[in-house]
């Protein structure tokens, strides 16, 4: 078990991230939020009946792989990664939604140089299982989570700009323990990629999934034989090795089976603002990681493809053209909080609900 003690700050280029794979989440979570779940949650999902369980996409039906094998409920864990890089506007408001959800919260921070930093030691107070580390080089991000494949791991990848619904995390949680979920390899859930948002009120206009892409990213590593990637980063690239089984296709898709105000996972994907102060005014022009540092012929292959996945819009940026897909519909957003719930984490959270009401 955890201690409660507050971790230190650790670069990465001198830990081993394979080492990681025992470390468990603390069991006193009385510090939580409203709306994020307990571990003793988990045990209530032994309770639940068939009329409770999601319903497998119709798409998908086929003969399961094997489930993983366990002794009970309590031996699978949920770890979260994130990768950040000057995340000042989003960053307290999206980690506090999903540490909850966590057994462990890993945060590898890219190099930031706006307020972030500050956040995350504000967070690591509140969260003890928050591990803060930090790398030049984001495609070193996935040694982190590399060594928990073939566990009963489950892992969360959540970005800067990703705010998730605490409270439908906190339903999932006990039965992702409980095993409910074992044959899938990953877990699809809606984002909603957001234009505009009204903090007050509780709702907020952006484009849905589907048409556009689902950006939630929740793996079983239970499911893995291995999964190295020497440059990349967290949970990218094609490198994972199944077990006897399983494969790549066995994706749970929730949010094709479930409405948004039904479905438990479910963000706020706010792709279209300004994360931080050393974001360009055009939001827009906020480079990926990957862009950042590659050369001119690397560049132009993104250009391409980027131009490639939506030829008939105008508008040459990855954002516009990955995740303005269709039409743009209202959602309620009252269980996903507010960026002031954690003003003593972040001083400006007056001012990111301000930059909210448009885009």
């Amino acid at each position: 078990m955890r201690s409660m003690s507050k971790p230190s700050s650790v670069d990465l280029r001198c830990q081993d991230p394979s080492s990681r794979a025992g470390r468990r989440r603390p069991a006193d979570a009385s510090d939580l939020p409203k709306g994020c779940a307990t571990i003793a949650a988990g045990i209530s999902a032994f309770m639940r009946t068939g009329a409770d369980r999601v319903r497998p996409d119709p798409c998908l039906r086929r003969s399961p792989p094997p489930t993983v094998e366990r002794e009970s409920a309590v031996d699978r864990r949920i770890i979260g990664i994130a990768l950040l890089r000057n995340e000042e506007n989003f960053v307290a408001w999206s980690l506090a939604n999903v540490a909850g959800f966590c057994d462990e919260l890993i945060v590898v921070d890219n190099g930031s140089m706006d307020q972030t930093a500050p956040r995350l030691e504000a967070l690591r107070g509140r969260f003890p299982w928050v591990t803060v580390h930090r790398t030049e080089d984001p495609n070193t991000s996935h040694r982190f989570v590399e060594g928990f494949a073939g566990e009963r791991v489950w892992v969360i990848g959540v970005d800067g700009d990703e705010v998730y619904d605490p409270e439908g995390l906190s339903r999932l949680r006990p039965r992702i323990l409980a095993g409910e979920f074992d044959r899938w390899w990953s877990l699809a859930g809606h984002s909603l990629h957001t234009t505009s948002l009204d903090p007050e009120g509780g709702r907020a206009t952006g484009y849905p999934t589907p048409p556009a892409p689902s950006v939630t990213k929740l793996y079983n590593f239970g499911a893995l034989a291995s999964w190295k990637e020497s440059n990349r980063e967290r949970l990218h690239g094609n490198g994972m090795k199944f077990r006897k089984g399983w494969s790549r296709s066995r994706v749970l898709h929730l949010d094709r089976a479930q409405a948004w105000e039904s479905c438990d996972l479910r963000l706020l994907h706010l792709c279209f603002f300004r994360r931080s102060s050393e974001d360009p005014e055009n939001p827009l022009d906020r480079p990926n990681p990957s862009e950042v540092r590659a050369g001119p012929i690397r560049r132009a292959h993104i250009h391409l493809k980027n131009f490639l996945r939506n030829p008939l819009s105008g508008d040459a940026s990855y954002k516009v053209r990955r995740y303005r897909r269709g039409v743009a519909v209202e959602r309620e957003i009252e269980s996903f909080g507010r960026p002031a719930d954690w003003a003593s984490v972040d001083p400006n959270a007056a001012a990111t609900e301000s930059m909210l009401g448009g885009s």
